[in-house]
């Protein structure tokens, strides 16, 4: 239980921090809902609330009834202080019990790690830390299209261009960079060509094969699909180099990229195992007339509830998307035995996950109430939006290295650090800066990336907030004496940060009852602004001005930035 809830409790009221701390530490609005049922003013009920609380001096300094009925309250000097260097006060951690399965990231083999997987990445990333810290039971995991027909397109281009012998042997970049541009080829042929279309259905055919033969864990052996013949002319020995060679450096490729980002998943599920369980789980549904046959396919008719038709199962008798994510809740659901299941995607795919939660609460009601889809908002550039079809895309290590380097440019003259701390900071400054602009708008808004706006010291930027803490840090490097102790009266901003400081947890439960991160992103930016603000007016570690209290609020202001970043997947470098 946090203060203002422990205060609530003591005094029988509801109670909220007020934002404007000179009005009021603490504010209630239960006279106005009270009012009307009992037949008199707000102003009346304020009254009677007031006379009838029970206070206790050395917690509530003021009571008083303002405007049409609210009750203001301030707290005392004292009992704020205390919230300093009492245990536990400053930050609890109120407990959640569910086990919270988290899906996020999702990039699929065969294809760029482009700038739009960072998104779900960092979003996931962050509610995942964020119910963790509340108590949740958190499993992270992760959801790739090792089959389809992006990788029939991906390994018909290889396959154009000469096959992988060529670039066997070089370095990973060069190996996925080769397979992003098969991708690319593959589409536009796919697009263009009636031949080249024909030939990537068949290997389509020929890669689900592939992977029923060589990738199926023993337990899914028996929900192999059944389909029909793969075309004659298709050589399986060579689909089945290109498939699993060209899948395996580019999951290389994306641990690599989920290292930097500080990202680890307790599990990977894939489409060439989703699609074999989904298959099941749609025929059930034929069962029950959830879907329906149409030109040889299997469709869901989302017109009767508001939505819009979607195929399941093809005319190839192999699954969609649509059917794999069928699937997964039921192979998630026997791993982790979950509370919920929350699925970070972009916003683009909204009207799709729409008809495959209904058509899975027609299926199976339980795992559908359990299911929470998030969307997030498109990262584009100045340039505008990027497509992998058309090969005109910024990689997720793209951005990154690109920011590191402006970073790199800002700390270059820097003769007080060396080497290696210069190689940290600009990584871990340059990942924070990415990180912030991401977190920092209501989930769900697009974001047109500033890289000017993201590396700013002085701003409401990551590389502020990292700045912030290093001061702060720096500051209690100097102060490891003993200090005067003696009572002393608050400044009006000592008492605004302390007063920030103990809506920590209520920020993070918003956050999670509200399914946005720009909650903390907004708490912490106000934090730094407010501590730098107070360094500013009081030089905390200057002669009389250093008291034991004002050291505890420094200490505290570092931890719980320190927190909130961790949270956010920001980390804190000793210098900048």
């Amino acid at each position: 239980m946090n203060i203002l809830q422990e205060l609530s409790k003591q005094l029988n009221i509801t109670l909220e921090f007020n934002d404007d701390t000179k009005v009021a530490h603490l504010v209630s609005k239960d006279a106005f809902m009270r009012a009307k049922s009992e037949g008199k003013s707000p102003k009346q009920v304020a009254d009677e609330i007031v006379a009838g609380l029970k206070l206790d001096e050395n917690v509530v300094k003021k009571v008083e009834v303002a405007g049409a009925g609210f009750i203001n309250i301030f707290l005392t000097d004292k009992f704020l202080i205390s919230s300093l260097t009492t245990p536990g006060v400053v930050q609890t951690t109120p407990g959640v019990v569910s086990k919270v399965v988290f899906e996020y990231t999702d990039p699929n083999p065969f294809k760029v790690f482009h700038i739009g997987h960072l998104m779900p990445n960092l979003v996931g990333q962050a509610f995942s830390n964020i119910f963790e810290y509340l108590g949740a039971d958190v499993k992270r995991v992760n959801y790739q299209g090792d089959v389809g027909l992006h990788v029939a397109k991906s390994v018909y281009g290889v396959i154009k261009l000469g096959g992988l012998e060529q670039v066997k042997g070089k370095s990973l970049d060069v190996r996925t960079k080769f397979l992003g541009q098969a991708y690319v080829l593959g589409t536009n042929d796919y697009e263009s060509d009636k031949n080249a279309k024909t030939e990537i259905i068949n290997i389509n055919k020929a890669v689900y094969k592939v992977a029923q033969d060589n990738l199926l864990a023993p337990e899914y052996q028996k929900e192999k699909l059944k389909f029909g013949d793969v075309d004659a002319s298709i050589d399986l020995e060579m689909i089945k180099d290109i498939y699993l060679t060209g899948r395996a450096w580019s999951l290389e490729k994306f641990d690599e990229i989920y290292e930097r980002l500080g990202t680890n998943f307790d599990s990977y599920y894939f489409e060439s195992t989703a699609g074999e369980v989904g298959s099941k789980v749609v025929m059930k549904g034929l069962e029950k007339s959830v879907f329906e046959k149409s030109d040889g396919a299997i469709v869901f008719k989302g017109e009767q509830y508001g939505l819009h038709t979607r195929v399941f199962i093809n005319s190839e008798g192999l699954p969609t998307y649509e059917a794999k994510d069928l699937g997964l809740p039921t192979i998630k659901q026997k791993d982790f035995d979950y509370d919920l299941s929350v699925i970070v995607t972009g916003n683009e795919i909204d009207d799709y996950f729409k008809v495959v939660l209904k058509a899975l609460s027609l299926i199976n009601p339980d795992l559908s109430s359990k299911t929470k889809h998030i969307s997030h908002g498109m990262l584009k550039l100045t340039t505008g939006k990027m497509s992998s079809r058309k090969g005109n895309v910024i990689t997720g290590e793209e951005l990154m290295d690109m920011v590191v380097n402006k970073i790199e440019e800002i700390i270059s003259t820097r003769q007080d650090l060396s080497e290696a701390e210069k190689l940290q900071i600009k990584e871990q400054v340059g990942l924070s800066a990415i990180k912030y602009m991401v977190l920092k708008p209501t989930t769900g808004s697009d974001i047109v990336f500033d890289l000017e706006e993201s590396v700013k010291y002085d701003g409401n930027s990551g590389p502020y907030l990292q700045y912030t803490v290093v001061r702060a840090n720096s500051i209690l490097k100097k102060l490891t004496g003993t200090y005067d102790t003696e009572k002393s009266d608050l400044l009006d901003i000592e008492s605004e940060l302390i007063l920030k400081l103990i809506q920590f947890n209520g920020v993070i439960l918003r956050c999670a009852d509200n399914y946005s991160v720009h909650f903390l992103s907004n708490y912490l930016y106000q934090l730094a602004s407010s501590f730098n603000g107070y360094y500013g007016q009081v030089k905390i570690d200057e002669g009389v001005n250093t008291k034991s209290y004002r050291v505890q609020l420094v200490k505290r202001v570092s931890e719980t930035l320190t927190l909130g970043l961790g949270l956010l997947g920001i980390q804190v470098p000793t210098k900048m």
